[in-house]
């Protein structure tokens, strides 16, 4: 009987074995068959994924090939102190070597600190503590080389994440215009924004495997999907042009009581490439800086120097010259209920006069004497010239012109005079420029560019051609008298003093113009402009300045000519092709002496042995050139007489042989302007000492 109840055991332990096996083969049959699609993708969900590589932003040129704007990468470092590599015995030997070379590195901590937040996070077993949220390229490699870190990327802990930062090696150079990458709709802008697309890149796609430490490996797979970094883009900004304009802008604007902002445009004469575009205004702190693309987007009433086009329009349509008389002697005009005036007063006999002496009286006259019967055809030219809609720049941002229409609801019959003369219509300082450019180009109107090439690596993957906009906005005989008007304002007009004595020939235009506030012009702010081209008897720069002022100081020729004349000289200066060619064995008898100012005598002698000139003197350290016959030049003696405590006579150095002479008597400089010293203080004969600040003066 107990045997056949073991028996029954034996057969039930039995029995419940092969249910037991019989479950577990169906359980792994249902999770590997009927259900294995679902696990092996929760199983793929958290240990693989394809995750996204993201591209390198290309880099941003001027067109000298300076890097303007770059994309470095930067890392977060995290440490995973619990490692399974690390053992006690290699962190307790190395911890104090980590934290010294940490401290050493980063310089915010000390090793004793930095050697605590390693053992605490050792303590609390971190597999991801935080040493430093953004190093650098550089650092991070100094980083790898540390104890511990330098056993590896998995068995020394050291977790770096990969991230991406835009640098401008130059600063705020061109800031407005160059752009910058951000989240805000506002902030991306300028060339950033507008060729994103290309900048950017396209991101990839790779499968990796998750590893201790939060820790991603990526796995060879031909279902990846390559990252294709962005590409670089060459753009017109000359980078010294550039540099030189808004240093000229920035020390003009510091000297101007009450100046609000401003703005100068380089462009290239033939092709509309932008060399340069500097825009500054005042901050609350008072200080000038980048903060809006004034050149681009800022639509006013531009003043004087819309009577070129004027003019222009009346020379097209009405058959006036430059001889056509008008008689300003009253000084002013009324019409329709308002009174206009001459700023500078005096009587102008004919257009090109008028025009020079920028004559709001005889402007109006002559627009008036061609247009009164039909004032739509005068805003219809001016509109054929270019007036009225945007030039459609790449960039965002441009301001949206205005030239009215008599059929506009808030056309009035005095609007005509008022247009006439820069009022009652909206132009963007680039728009204006554009025009004067295509005057220059004798009469073929230029699209601003500011990019030229867009590559990746040595690949050229677009160019950009110059674009012509009109390629003829008047006759021939009307550019031409246009031109020779610019001219006579350099000669003999509003713009005669502040040019005076360039070496190269300048046309151009001043421009003054109130800005109305609260719908007045009597309590509201002035803008000054100068809008022109040089060399003018072969252009290849044009260049506008305005300037936005509520002081005393709002003439064009006071304040915007001298950033105009100082860029000029420093392009014509480092411009090779403007310079005349020195000529080999010249006949001094029909050429003029090269350079006939004191200067370097070293320097002198080499540039008359180069071109073959017999030249006798020069043994002292300056010498002046002299006619000494027989296609021959005299080197006169002039000499420096300097004595410790003494102030010597520097009047007619140039700066660098000013500033030597100083230097060796331990005194300190300032200086204000470019050329040769023509006023010093103090004056020369009266002591100092080596705590005197000698201020020079140069033209």
């Amino acid at each position: 009987m107990q045997k056949k109840y073991y028996l029954r055991l034996w057969y039930l332990l039995i029995g419940f074995i092969i249910l037991f096996f019989i479950y577990a083969f169906y359980a792994a049959f249902k999770t590997t068959v009927l259900e294995g699609e679902k696990w092996r993708s929760m199983g793929d969900n958290n240990s693989l994924q394809y995750r996204t590589v993201m591209p390198f932003r290309g880099n941003v040129y001027s067109s000298d090939n300076k890097i303007i704007a770059i994309t470095l990468p930067n890392f977060e470092v995290r440490f995973d102190a619990v490692s399974e590599a690390i053992t006690d015995v290699i962190f307790k030997k190395n911890v104090d070597s980590l934290a010294y070379g940490l401290s050493t590195l980063f310089k915010d901590k000390t090793k004793l600190e930095y050697k605590k937040i390693l053992l605490k996070g050792r303590k609390e077993g971190k597999r991801s503590l935080l040493i430093k949220k953004e190093i650098d390229y550089y650092q991070m490699l100094k980083l790898k080389k540390f104890p511990i870190f330098r056993l590896g990327k998995y068995k020394g802990g050291l977790v770096l994440t990969r991230k991406y930062k835009r640098e401008k090696p130059f600063g705020d150079l061109a800031f407005r215009t160059i752009g910058e990458v951000s989240l805000d709709p506002d902030r991306f802008i300028g060339i950033e924004a507008a060729y994103n697309k290309q900048l950017a890149g396209d991101t990839g796609r790779i499968l990796s495997q998750k590893l201790t430490g939060n820790v991603w490996k990526p796995i060879s797979t031909d279902n990846e999907k390559p990252v294709v970094d962005g590409a670089d883009v060459i753009t017109t900004i000359d980078s010294k042009v550039q540099d030189m304009a808004e240093s000229e802008l920035m020390y003009q604007l510091e000297h101007i009581d009450q100046a609000n902002h401003g703005c100068v445009i380089v462009m290239e004469v033939a092709t509309g490439a932008v060399k340069a575009i500097a825009n500054l205004g005042r901050q609350k702190n008072g200080k000038f800086a980048e903060i809006y693309n004034y050149a681009i987007g800022d639509a006013v009433e531009p003043g004087s120097v819309f009577k070129l086009p004027s003019l222009m329009a009346a020379m097209e349509l009405g058959g006036v010259t430059l001889n056509t008389p008008v008689n300003t002697s009253s000084g002013s005009i009324s019409l329709y209920g308002q009174t206009f005036s001459d700023a500078h007063g005096g009587n102008f006999a004919n257009v090109k006069s008028v025009f020079a002496h920028s004559s709001n009286v005889g402007t109006i006259k002559i627009i008036n004497n061609v247009f009164g019967k039909n004032p739509q055809s005068y805003l219809e030219q001016l509109n054929k010239f270019g007036f009225g809609k945007p030039i459609g720049i790449e960039l965002s941002g441009e301001g949206k012109p205005r030239i009215k229409s008599t059929k506009d609801k808030d056309w009035a019959p005095v609007d005509m005079s008022a247009i006439s003369i820069g009022y009652s219509s909206l132009v963007t300082p680039l728009q204006m420029l554009t025009f004067y450019n295509a005057v220059a180009n004798n009469g073929k109107m230029m699209k601003p560019m500011f990019v030229t090439i867009i590559k990746r690596g040595l690949d050229t993957l677009q160019k950009f051609n110059p674009i012509i906009l009109n390629k003829q906005i008047a006759s021939s005989n009307t550019i031409k008298m246009a031109q020779e008007m610019m001219e006579a304002v350099v000669i003999e007009g509003t713009a005669r003093k502040p040019l005076e004595g360039t070496i190269y020939k300048v046309a151009g235009k001043t421009g003054t113009a109130r800005i109305a506030k609260n719908g007045s012009y009597e309590n509201g702010s002035h803008t000054a402009s100068f809008v022109g081209y040089f060399p003018a008897d072969k252009p290849k720069y044009s260049c506008i300045v305005v300037i936005n002022t509520d002081g005393n100081q709002y003439y064009g020729g006071e304040i915007a000519c001298p950033i105009f004349r100082r860029v000029g000289d420093l392009l014509y200066a480092s411009t090779d092709d403007m310079f005349p060619p020195l000529l080999v064995n010249p006949d001094l008898s029909q050429e003029k002496i090269p350079a006939n100012n004191w200067g370097n005598t070293e320097d002198y002698k080499k540039i008359y042995k180069f071109i073959k000139v017999p030249f006798k003197g020069g043994v002292s350290n300056y010498s002046k050139p002299a006619l000494a016959g027989n296609n021959s030049v005299k080197l006169e003696n002039f000499s420096v007489n300097i004595k410790r405590n003494i102030m010597p006579n520097l009047i007619g150095l140039g700066l660098r042989d000013a500033v030597f002479i100083l230097d060796k008597m331990e005194v300190k400089t300032i200086a204000k302007g470019y050329g040769k010293v023509v006023v010093q203080t103090p004056e020369a004969g009266v002591p100092i000492s080596n705590k005197v600040k000698v201020i020079l003066d140069l033209k």
